[in-house]
Formats: structure tokens, sequence, C-alpha cells
């Protein structure tokens, strides 16, 4: 009867414990996603993946007693990188009589600092109190923060400072009389071409590395039209290379009858934001090299080899999908006339 009562008051403990286990694993999980800066340089953002589910809150203290003290009417919130460059910034009001203010964000709004994978950097948030008049206050302050990546993100960030630029002269070239022989008139006007290159530290093809074109130029806005595609359709005016290996570029997905997590290629996911997925051949890199270019494969001058082993044995085109893709003159130019015939 004893060891009865034993057994079931022990039970009923294992039963207590597993359900403060669970309680408390639930709070760490929770915890774990939620960033309180304290803005004493000392601050770690780590797991950084650029997540929004990493929500992030800063406490701003009043200079004085509280921000009607030294009349601060708003606060500004910006977050720079080593190399000053601004990446986010929020604007907040504020009430006279209150002490301090918390403002929130999340990781997402850091996707374009630049960090290698499995990596820290440091960034410096600036907090600017401003009155009524747009004045500076005293309630001003700044604190470096570190930005600690997981091995599976890295994220390159190019701007106008590093992006290579040439100008492409109007003339009749064959992208020219390609519009022509459907009909339709070409556009007259020069063309800056923008390469945005970069060398990402990653962890193999573990890594997912996320590049943003920083230089406002809008160059692959004027070079891909999305309205005529869907998501899963392949890029063709703009290229990509990995290592100088030319590589396949989407809009918005991949398509996986064409790749899969065995290859290396790119999706546009938006004007200025890509995912670069790397596959097998590059399962033991501790870096890549990164290039994207704002005009066509056939414009960069990209091998009839590496053209057909994308899109003639790869993506299975043949020759009708080739010259839809790329036009009737950029195909035969682009590709080995004999291969593109299937001879």
């Amino acid at each position: 009867m004893k060891f009865q009562r034993f057994a079931a008051t022990a039970m009923a403990a294992l039963m207590i414990l597993s359900v403060m286990g669970a309680a408390f694993a639930g709070t760490a999980a929770a915890d774990e996603h939620h960033i309180e800066l304290e803005l004493d340089d000392e601050d770690i953002i780590d797991e950084f993946e650029a997540d929004s589910d990493q929500e992030i809150e800063a406490t701003i203290d009043a200079d004085g007693a509280d921000f009607g003290e030294d009349d601060t009417d708003t606060l500004t919130l910006n977050v720079t990188d080593d190399d000053d460059r601004e990446h986010f910034e929020l604007e907040a009001s504020v009430d006279d009589g209150d002490e301090d203010h918390t403002v929130e964000f999340d990781a997402s709004d850091l996707a374009t600092v630049p960090i290698d994978a499995e990596d820290t950097t440091d960034v410096t948030v600036h907090v600017t109190g401003e009155d009524a008049d747009g004045e500076t206050t005293d309630t001003s302050e700044e604190a470096d923060v570190e930005l600690e990546s997981t091995n599976e993100y890295a994220s390159m960030y190019v701007d106008d400072d590093d992006a290579e630029t040439e100008t492409d002269e109007a003339g009749i070239g064959t992208s020219t009389l390609d519009m022509v022989s459907f009909g339709t008139l070409a556009d007259s006007d020069d063309t800056d071409i923008y390469t945005l290159e970069d060398e990402v530290g990653v962890d193999g093809d573990n890594t997912t590395i996320a590049a943003h074109d920083g230089t406002g130029a809008d160059a692959f806005d004027d070079a891909v039209d999305t309205d005529d595609l869907s998501s899963g359709d392949l890029i063709t005016d703009a290229n990509a290379a990995v290592d100088g290996d030319a590589v396949m570029m989407f809009y918005d997905d991949a398509d996986d009858d064409i790749v899969d997590d065995n290859d290396t290629y790119v999706v546009m996911e938006d004007y200025d934001e890509f995912s670069v997925e790397l596959g097998d051949d590059h399962e033991d890199a501790e870096d890549v090299d990164v290039t994207l270019e704002s005009q066509s494969y056939v414009d960069a001058g990209v091998s009839a080899d590496e053209m057909g082993a994308l899109y003639l044995e790869q993506a299975d085109f043949g020759l009708f999908d080739a010259t839809s893709e790329f036009g009737v003159l950029d195909a035969f130019s682009g590709f080995s006339a004999m291969e593109l015939l299937g001879l």
C-alpha cells in the first residue's frame, strides 16, 4: 500500500515537472526571437537571418525627467553599417510627459546589411531627438550592435560606389533587329548597364545568399519586364554567375522542373532583391563570387557551350523555346546553331 502511494506521488511529481518543463521551454522559444537592445555597445543579435519573426525593440530614455524638458517631439532611429551606409530608419512621435519611449522593428528591416555566413558584423544605431521645429534636441545617442549570422544565411549589398557601370549606346544591334523583325520599334535611348559583384563567405551549399542592389538606379527594372512573367519563369534579359560560371535566373521562385536542391541558381524576388541558391558544385566552398548584370546572357558574352548546357540541356529548350526567350537573332548568335537546330 505504501509503495502504491509512493508510486502515485512520484508519478504526480513527474507530471508536474513535465508540465513545468514544457512551460519553461515554451517561454525560452518565445524569447529566442525577441531582442531587447540596451544601446550600451554590448548588444548582440544572434541567430541573425534577417527574419521578420525576430523582433527587436529599443527603449529610448529622455535626456531629462521627461521628453518635454528639452522639447523633444520626434525620435528618429537609423541603422548604418561599418561603411556608414544607412540600411534602416524609423520615426516615432513622443509625449512630453513620458520618461522613455520604446520603438519596435524586426530583423528583416536589417536585410540589406552585408554579412558572411556564420560571421559577425557591427552596425551602429543612431537615435536623434527633434523638437516641433525640426531642431535637434539633447535626447540623442548612438551605440554599436553586433549581428551574428547563422551558417545558412549571408547577405551582399552593392551600392552605387561599388557597382560597375557602362553605357550601351543606342544603335542597331541584334536585340534591336529582333524587335524590328517582329514589327516593333526599338528603344533608341542609351542604356546604363550595371554589374553587381561581391565575394561572400559561405558554408558550402548550406548557405543561401541574399543579394541587394543598393544603387537606386533601377537598372534591373529597366532590363526586365516582369509584366509578361509569372512565378517560376526564366529571366534572360538579365544574367547571373557564381564563381564565373553562368547560372539560370528565375522570377519570384524557381521552376522545380528545371532545378532542384542540387543546382546553383538565382531568383529575382524584386528588382533590387535576389536570392542565390548554392548547389552541389559549391558544397565545400568557403566563399563564392556572385555577379548580377542588367543585360542579357547573350549581350554579356556567355559562351555558346554554357548557354547550351543551361538551356538546351538542363532546361530542355528546343528551337521554339530558345527563339521565344532570347529572340531569333540572339538565339542564333548565343547558341551553337547546330545544337539549336538539333543537328
